[in-house]
């Protein structure tokens, strides 16, 4: 038979055994669940752990640049400006573009 091993209530693993006669940390896998899920042992349900939502993605540059409002832009360019990451004349161009 298959059995899920339980610790502190999650199912860490899935194994192959005789009997479960004995063990209270085994289950009987064909009642359900999987790795990871909890097990509640009052009432015999298993529950899926929340979704770990995907990361975002990481925008380039030139992504970065597109997503901005004008005045956004603006105001970055501004502000890299007086902290002396662009010249005035670097500044004035991409002002100029947006």
């Amino acid at each position: 038979m298959r059995a899920h091993v339980i610790v502190n209530g999650v199912i860490v693993n899935t194994i192959k055994i005789e009997s479960i006669e004995g063990r209270e940390d085994l289950i009987d896998a064909d009642a359900g669940g999987k790795r990871g899920d909890s097990y509640d042992l009052k009432t015999g349900n298993f529950i899926s752990p929340e979704p770990v939502p995907e990361p975002k993605k990481e925008l380039t540059g030139k992504e970065l640049i597109e997503s901005l409002s004008k005045d956004e832009l603006i105001k970055l360019v501004d502000f890299l400006q007086l902290q002396n990451v662009l010249t005035d004349k670097r500044a004035t161009k991409i002002k100029g573009g947006a």
